[in-house]
């Protein structure tokens, strides 16, 4: 599994419409329906998809198990940042 220190910093690094590609597909749209949505063809989504993966330097067998670790770090993420956002310092 890969370091989720090193999965937020690379988060950083894509591009807004690959970030909100995966995100997408995360909440369980398809390929297809995500293209809709961006207004692109289903190919792209599955090239975004591609190159993401590349970026955030995730191992697994299958496109579909690095798109599951995608999701599940992703929301690891996300709960972090509102953990952090919503933590109240002590008077």
């Amino acid at each position: 599994m890969t370091n989720f220190s090193s999965f937020r910093k690379r988060w950083e690094r894509l591009k807004d419409y690959e970030q909100r590609t995966i995100r997408l597909r995360c909440m369980g749209l398809t390929a297809a329906e995500v293209a809709e949505q961006e207004f692109v063809c289903r190919e792209t989504v599955e090239n975004r998809i591609s190159v993401a993966t590349k970026r955030l330097a995730l191992e697994g067998s299958s496109k579909l198990a690095r798109t599951q670790q995608i999701c599940y770090l992703l929301g690891a993420r996300d709960a972090l940042i509102s953990y952090e956002k919503n933590e109240r310092i002590p008077a």
